[in-house]
């Protein structure tokens, strides 16, 4: 059996969707410690926008989308591009340690 340790998900594989200031501290932990924190947003609604750059220009999140999850979307794009790095970034782990 795992040691429980071994179980856990690294922050750099962790994604972390937020849509409000009460998402902020989450946000800002997980991209402290290597994960992508997204701030996501209803493009109608000036004031959600204007939060969403704000908390991007702080450096609290990775990046900002519009809260649209189809596969057309920048959300989409973005949450793809992220798991194609973790993968590379397993992938480059695992080629290291062998010879």
């Amino acid at each position: 059996s795992q040691a429980e340790d071994n179980k856990r998900i690294p922050f750099p594989h962790m994604i972390y969707f937020g849509d409000g200031e009460t998402d902020v501290p989450c946000m800002k932990i997980v991209k402290m410690f290597g994960g992508n924190s997204i701030a996501v947003y209803n493009p109608e609604i000036k004031k959600k926008v204007n939060v969403a750059r704000k908390l991007l220009r702080q450096e609290r999140v990775n990046f900002i989308t519009p809260a649209n999850y189809t596969k057309e979307s920048r959300t989409y794009e973005v949450v793809c591009s992220i798991i194609d790095k973790i993968k590379a970034d397993f992938d480059l782990t695992k080629l290291a340690r062998s010879k």
